[in-house]
């Protein structure tokens, strides 16, 4: 809503008065455990949104031990979500 990239460590965790919600929806009926997540705005170059990149589950520094994404990771997703929005802009050009 605000164009501003998300970073959660953990959805279950989240706090009340966050702007954003997780949906456990999801998790409930594949049986998959959503911890950590960055999602990152599409917009196009007039601005408009054209979508979300949104990454699950960081690995953590063991094995089966939930990691959390770091800033290096954000600035990346944000930087395909450029990459895509370019391509899905000239795909509706031609």
């Amino acid at each position: 809503m605000t164009g501003a990239s998300v970073n959660v460590a953990d959805d279950y965790a989240m706090e009340p008065g966050a702007p954003y919600q997780f949906d456990r929806s999801y998790d409930a009926m594949t049986g998959y455990r959503t911890n950590s997540v960055v999602a990152v705005p599409m917009r196009d170059s007039s601005d408009v949104a054209r979508g979300v990149l949104q990454l699950l589950n960081a690995r953590g520094p063991e094995e089966g031990v939930p990691g959390r994404f770091g800033a290096v990771d954000e600035r990346l997703a944000e930087h395909f979500a450029s990459m895509a929005t370019v391509v899905l802009e000239r795909a509706q050009v031609t």
